[in-house]
């Protein structure tokens, strides 16, 4: 029996325009996305300090403010730029711009390469000093004999601790910059080296700053400089004997021919360890250049 087909007229499915859809699609992605940014912005009440986890940041101080000062003719050097004929134009520049660092070591640096680059840092002069340890170097460079008081990568004589004690100046009349290197291995009951003086300091040329350890009483330490300068006894190594309190002192000297950073090391063959220094050597000397030749 057939089923009589009705005339009435379908009903047609709701069509969205493809560029309709894809507008609400990018709505709802973007609604999305700004809850997933933001959900964590709503305001919650405040922990306890006791809360916080070990560390977190509370605050921070503000910073003073640096703000140089600069004269008529250095405003001018900044916006002109200076005559590159003319060396004193270029070092006054070079000043002016370095007063833009707001940090003052980074402000030094860049004044004294300033000044070294238009005036130079002077050269090392030669040796002077006349001391037992100075004439060991001498004997060593005529002789050729022992390469351990020249170099400090050469490993100088064992340290014998009697010996010593029996005869402590034949060791002190000798200078070897790599005693720095010989020390005791860290084991219990062996003492530390441990610094006096500061671990940075400055020292004009022509002028001299103090390094200080503290040591074993009545035993040798050696201050060795990786980077010129020179110690009381004119040279880039010396040896001398810690005092009854264990404290160990050299001068180190501002010399021309050395500027800006120049690393040391203190160590003694009875303790463990070693003080690492930092002496920046200035070209000027309360704004006016030393005799540097």
């Amino acid at each position: 029996m057939s089923t009589p087909h009705s005339n009435a007229p379908r009903p047609r499915r709701a069509r969205i325009n493809p560029g309709v859809a894809a507008a609400l699609a990018l709505a709802l992605v973007a609604g999305l996305g700004v809850w997933y940014f933001t959900r964590g912005t709503v305001a919650k009440a405040p922990v306890a300090l006791k809360d916080l986890p070990k560390g977190r940041l509370l605050s921070v101080e503000p910073v003073k403010g640096y703000e140089p000062v600069f004269t008529a003719e250095e405003s001018k050097l900044l916006h002109d730029g200076p005559d590159g004929n003319d060396k004193e134009s270029v070092k006054k520049y070079l000043l002016a711009k370095a007063k833009l660092e707001e940090d003052p070591l980074t402000r030094k640096q860049l004044e004294q390469e300033a000044i070294v680059l238009t005036d130079g840092y002077g050269s090392t002069p030669a040796i002077t000093a006349d001391n037992t340890q100075v004439r060991s170097a001498i004997e060593a460079l005529k002789d050729g004999k022992h390469p351990e008081r020249l170099n400090p990568l050469i490993a100088p004589k064992p340290f014998d601790a009697v010996a010593y004690k029996a005869d402590p100046k034949s060791y002190l009349d000798v200078a070897e910059p790599g005693r720095v290197f010989q020390s005791k291995p860290a084991a219990a009951g062996v003492a530390r080296i441990e610094p006096v003086s500061p671990y940075f300091q400055d020292v004009k040329q022509g002028e001299s700053i103090e390094l200080a350890v503290k040591a074993a009483p009545g035993f040798p330490v050696t201050f060795t400089s990786f980077d010129c300068g020179a110690f009381g006894n004119g040279l880039t190594t010396q040896t001398v004997e810690a005092d009854a309190a264990g404290v160990a002192r050299v001068k180190f000297l501002g010399m021309p021919g050395t500027v800006l950073e120049t690393n040391i090391l203190a160590s003694s063959p009875v303790t463990s360890g070693q003080v690492r220094f930092k002496a920046n050597t200035l070209v000027y000397a309360d704004g006016k250049q030393v005799a540097a030749k």
